[in-house]
C-alpha cells in the first residue's frame, strides 16, 4: 500500500476545516436573521391587529394608526429642535420659491422646502419680489430673509449643492441667479447653457423647450 501524502493529508483536513467553519457560520446568521424576523415581525402583526384601543393585563394598547400619529409628531418636533434658530432682524417674506418665484404645489414643481436664512448685501438690490406685502429692508442696516425652494428648482441650478442640511454659499449663489432675466418668464432667475438648449429658471418652461 502507497504511503499517503502528507501535503494531500493537509488539504483534505483545511477543506473540512473550512467548510466547518462555513457551516458554523451560517448556523450563526440564520439565527441572527431568525431573531429579528421574530423581534419584529411579531410587531409589525400586533400593529396590525390593533384598530381600536384596547386593554390586555391592566395594560392599555393603543391603535397603530394612533402611534403612526405620535411617532411623526415626535420626528417633527425632533426637526424643529434641530433647525437653526431664526436670525436677528429677520424681514418676512412671501411663501415662494426663490428662483420661479411660483407658490408650492405650482404645477408639477412640488412642495416647497425650507426656510432657509440668508443675510442681504446692502451693496447690491434688494429682491424686492420675495418680500412680503408692506414689508420694507434698510438699505444701511444688516438684514436677512427667510428663503424656500422647491426641489426640482434647486436641482436644476447650476452649482447649487445640499449638504450637512444646508445649502452652502446659498446667499452667494441666489444673488447670482437673481442678476439674471428668464428668456421666457421675463422673471429674476436662472439659467444656463446646455449644448443649443436654454434651460430657463422655470423648469415648467424648461419642459416646454425639451
Amino acid at each position: 500500500m502507497p504511503p499517503v501524502n502528507p501535503e494531500k493529508k493537509k488539504k483534505k483536513r483545511v477543506k473540512k476545516n473550512k467548510k466547518k467553519t462555513k457551516d458554523e457560520d451560517f448556523d450563526e446568521a440564520a439565527g441572527i436573521v431568525q431573531k429579528l424576523k421574530q423581534r419584529y415581525q411579531n410587531k409589525k402583526e400586533d400593529a396590525e391587529v390593533i384598530k381600536d384601543p384596547i386593554i390586555k393585563n391592566g395594560k392599555l394598547f393603543h391603535p397603530t394608526r394612533y402611534l403612526s400619529i405620535i411617532e411623526r409628531g415626535r420626528r417633527a418636533q425632533q426637526s424643529r429642535l434641530q433647525a437653526p434658530d431664526p436670525p436677528e432682524n429677520l424681514s418676512q417674506t412671501k411663501w415662494i420659491c426663490a428662483l420661479c418665484q411660483r407658490y408650492s404645489c405650482s404645477d408639477n414643481l412640488g412642495d416647497l422646502f425650507g426656510p432657509y436664512y440668508i443675510e442681504l448685501d446692502n451693496t447690491k438690490p434688494i429682491p424686492t419680489f420675495l418680500l412680503a406685502d408692506g414689508v420694507e429692508v434698510s438699505k444701511t442696516e444688516k438684514s436677512s430673509i427667510e428663503i424656500f425652494l422647491h426641489g426640482r428648482c434647486a436641482l436644476w441650478s447650476e452649482n447649487l449643492y445640499f449638504f450637512g442640511g444646508k445649502f452652502p454659499k446659498l446667499d452667494e449663489r441666489l444673488y447670482k441667479y437673481w442678476d439674471t432675466l428668464c428668456e421666457l418668464c421675463k422673471e429674476r432667475g436662472y439659467k444656463f447653457d446646455n449644448s443649443n438648449l436654454r434651460i430657463t429658471a422655470n423648469p415648467s418652461a424648461a419642459e416646454v423647450l425639451l
